[in-house]
C-alpha cells in the first residue's frame, strides 16, 4: 500500500478512486443499457425481416391461385357466350374443365352456379330446386347491378350447405345460359390453414389473408377471426393502406390481445393483403432471458467493483498497458501502424477457410514501392520512411473497411481482398496505382521525389491451392510489372 505524508493526499486517492469505480459503472451500465436497447431493436429487425420473406411467399402462392380461378372464370364465361344452350350444370366438355380444375387446385376449389333469381346449384343440379337461396349474399348482388361488377372476391362465408367457411369468387355469365347468372369459383378454408399453419412461426405467429378493406379472409391460427374486420387496429392506418409492402410492430388494438410485429404484402392484381406475424413476447424470450442475465450480471458487477476496484486499479493499468503494448508488437508494424506479416500470414489462412468454406471470391494484391533505394539513397531514410507511410495511408484510404493492408518486406505490402474476383480486383490495383503515381515527396530540399508502384495481382483459384501458392502466383505477377516497366499492373489469369 502506498504511503500518504498527510490526510489531504489520502482524501484526494480516496476521492481519484470513487471517481474511477463511479467512472467505471456508469460505463459498465450505459453499455448494458445500449447493448439491451440495440439487441432488442436488432431481434425485431431480424424477425421482421423473416416475416417480409414469408408473407411474401404467401402473396406469390396466394397470387398464383387466385390468377388461376380468374382466368377458369373468365374461360367459362368465353365457352357459354359461344355455346349459350349448354347447360354448365351438364355439359360434359365443361364437366371435363371443371374436374380437370378441381384437380389443378388440389381439390380445394369448387365451381357453383347461381341462376338469375339467386338459387345456388352445384354441378349436375337440374331439377330446379337448387341446394340455397343465396341472392342476399354480395358474391350475388355485385352481379346483379347495371353494369355486372365482373371479377368479385366476396366477404368470407359459412357455407349454409356445407357448414364450412370458404371465400366465393364470383363472375357474370353474359348469356345467362339455363338461367345461370353467375359462375363463382369457392375456396375453402382448408386451402389456405394447412400451408399457412405450415409457415406461420410458432407458437403464436399468424399468417393471415386479409381483403383491402380490412376484412381477414382466412387465418391460421383460425380463432375464431374469418370475417372480422382489422379497420381500428394500428396496423389498418392510412399510412399502411397506400404503401404495397412493409413491416409493423403492434403493441395494442391487435385482434387477439397479443403485442405483435409482423410484415404485410399486398397482392398485385387483386384486392388482398399478405400478412405474417410473430407474437412479440415469442420473438423477444431469447432476448429477455439474455437481457435479464446480463443485468443480474451488471448487478453482481457493481457490487465486485465497488468493493475491489480501488485495489485493482493499479493492476488492471498496468495489464491494459502491456496487453497493448504486445497486441502492438506482435501484429502492427512499427512504422506504417498496419499490420506485419504476422498478421497477415494468420489473418490470411483464416480468411483462405472462410472463402474455401462458403465459396466466394477471394483476390491478394502485393504492391512494391518503384526504385525505393534509390529515394533512400538520393533523399535519405526518414524521406523513405515518410514515403512509405505516405503510400500506405493513401491505400488504406481507397480499401473497404473488410480489406486488409500489412507490410510484408521492407518495400513490399499485400492487400487481401475478400469478396472480390480478379477482374474487379484489376479495378482496385488500378486505382490504386493511378493515386500513387500522381503523389510526391517534397524533401528538405524542395526537391520531388516521384513515386509509382507495380502492383501483382491473383484470385484463389479452388480448394486445393495453399496461401503460400496463392502468395506465390501473385509475386510471379509481381515480377512481371516489375520486369515489364514498372508502374505497372499484372494479373496471374489461370483457366
Amino acid at each position: 500500500m502506498p504511503y500518504f505524508d498527510s490526510k489531504r493526499q489520502a482524501r484526494q486517492v480516496s476521492r481519484l478512486v470513487i471517481a474511477c469505480t463511479v467512472l467505471f459503472l456508469g460505463t459498465m451500465w450505459a453499455a448494458i443499457g445500449y447493448f439491451v436497447t440495440e439487441s432488442r431493436a436488432a431481434r425485431i429487425s431480424e424477425e421482421q425481416r423473416v416475416l417480409a420473406r414469408m408473407a411474401r411467399m404467401v402473396e406469390e402462392q396466394t397470387h398464383a391461385l387466385f390468377s388461376f380461378v380468374d382466368y377458369f372464370l373468365v374461360a367459362a364465361d368465353s365457352r357459354f357466350e359461344k355455346h349459350p344452350r349448354s347447360d354448365p350444370r351438364t355439359d360434359p366438355d365443361f364437366r371435363v374443365m371443371m374436374d380437370n380444375f378441381r384437380a389443378r387446385t388440389q381439390g380445394f376449389v369448387d365451381i357453383r352456379f347461381v341462376s338469375a333469381d339467386g338459387t345456388l346449384y352445384y354441378r349436375g343440379d337440374t331439377d330446379g330446386q337448387g341446394r340455397a337461396q343465396v341472392d342476399d349474399r354480395d358474391y350475388y348482388q355485385a352481379q346483379m347491378q347495371s353494369p355486372p361488377h365482373g371479377l368479385f372476391i366476396a366477404q368470407p362465408v359459412l357455407s349454409r350447405y356445407t357448414n364450412r367457411w370458404g371465400l366465393p369468387i364470383s363472375y357474370p355469365l353474359k348469356a345467362r345460359p339455363h338461367g345461370i347468372a353467375v359462375i363463382f369459383a369457392a375456396i375453402e378454408n382448408i386451402a389456405f390453414s394447412e400451408p399457412f399453419e405450415a409457415a406461420r412461426t410458432k407458437p403464436n405467429g399468424s399468417i393471415v389473408l386479409v381483403h383491402q378493406d380490412g376484412t381477414i379472409l382466412f387465418r391460421s391460427p383460425e380463432a375464431g377471426l374469418i370475417g372480422k374486420s382489422l379497420r381500428g387496429s394500428g396496423l389498418w392506418n392510412d399510412e399502411n393502406r397506400t404503401r404495397n409492402e412493409g413491416v409493423f410492430e403492434l403493441t395494442t388494438g391487435t385482434s387477439d390481445g397479443l403485442a405483435r410485429i409482423g410484415a404485410f404484402v399486398k397482392v398485385p392484381d387483386y384486392p388482398l393483403v399478405a400478412i405474417a406475424t410473430s407474437s412479440l413476447d415469442d420473438t423477444l424470450s431469447e432476448w429477455h432471458t439474455k437481457a435479464t442475465g446480463l443485468v443480474a450480471f451488471g448487478i453482481a458487477a457493481t457490487l465486485a467493483g465497488i468493493a475491489v476496484l480501488w485495489r485493482l486499479r493499479s493492476s488492471l493499468r498496468y495489464l491494459d498497458s502491456t496487453q497493448r503494448e504486445l497486441m502492438a508488437q506482435a501484429n502492427i508494424d512499427d512504422l506504417t501502424q498496419i499490420a506485419n506479416r504476422r498478421f497477415f500470414m494468420l489473418h490470411s489462412s483464416q480468411e483462405l477457410e472462410r472463402c474455401l468454406r462458403y465459396e466466394r471470391p477471394l483476390s491478394l494484391l502485393i504492391y512494391d514501392v518503384d526504385h525505393f533505394k534509390r529515394i533512400n539513397d538520393d533523399y535519405g531514410h526518414e524521406t523513405g520512411d515518410l514515403t512509405l507511410k505516405a503510400i500506405t495511408q493513401a491505400v488504406q484510404d481507397e480499401l473497404r473497411a473488410t480489406d486488409l493492408q500489412a507490410r510484408i518486406g521492407g518495400e513490399e505490402f499485400a492487400v487481401l481482398l475478400p469478396e472480390t474476383g480478379l477482374s474487379k480486383a484489376v479495378e482496385v490495383a488500378e486505382r490504386l496505382r493511378a493515386r500513387i503515381e500522381k503523389m510526391t515527396y517534397v524533401n528538405m530540399d524542395k526537391r520531388d521525389a516521384p513515386i509509382t508502384v507495380s502492383v501483382g495481382i491473383a484470385a484463389y483459384a479452388n480448394g486445393n491451392e495453399t496461401l503460400d501458392e496463392l502468395i506465390a502466383r501473385t509475386d510471379r505477377a509481381l515480377y512481371r510489372a516489375k520486369a515489364g516497366g514498372r508502374n505497372r499492373v499484372c494479373a496471374d489469369f489461370i483457366a
